[in-house]
């Protein structure tokens, strides 16, 4: 069922909503540009770089991205650094940062240079 949705920021967006607590739970948050907006701010925020990738790679990996900034050590998070690919991080979404922080240390990344 097609459902429009008043978000937390205000503004409204259609979903298909098969579950009735869904309209409920996405009005609680706020609408994907704007958090997108609101990751893009915090990985900015954390020092890290811009990424490389189209625009909806770039918002969906950037809140990859913070997750695991958030987790990671000050020593840990400038080795997030150095990945600048969008795609790396949407494929690794599901990775722990233990899996994450081995791929870099292991070179198995497309690194900015």
């Amino acid at each position: 069922m097609l459902v429009e949705v008043e978000h937390a920021c205000g503004h409204s967006a259609l979903h298909e909503c098969a579950k009735r607590w869904l309209p409920i739970y996405l009005a609680k948050k706020a609408c994907k540009s704007c958090q997108q907006v609101a990751d893009a701010r915090s990985a900015a925020n954390l020092g890290l770089p811009e990424l490389d990738g189209s625009p909806s790679q770039v918002g969906w990996a950037n809140s990859v991205r913070v997750k695991f900034a958030t987790q990671a050590t000050d020593a840990e998070r400038s080795r997030l650094h150095q990945v600048t690919s969008a795609k790396w991080w949407i494929d690794h979404r599901d990775d722990s940062l233990e899996s994450v922080l081995a791929d870099i240390k292991n070179g198995a990344i497309p690194i900015r240079e």
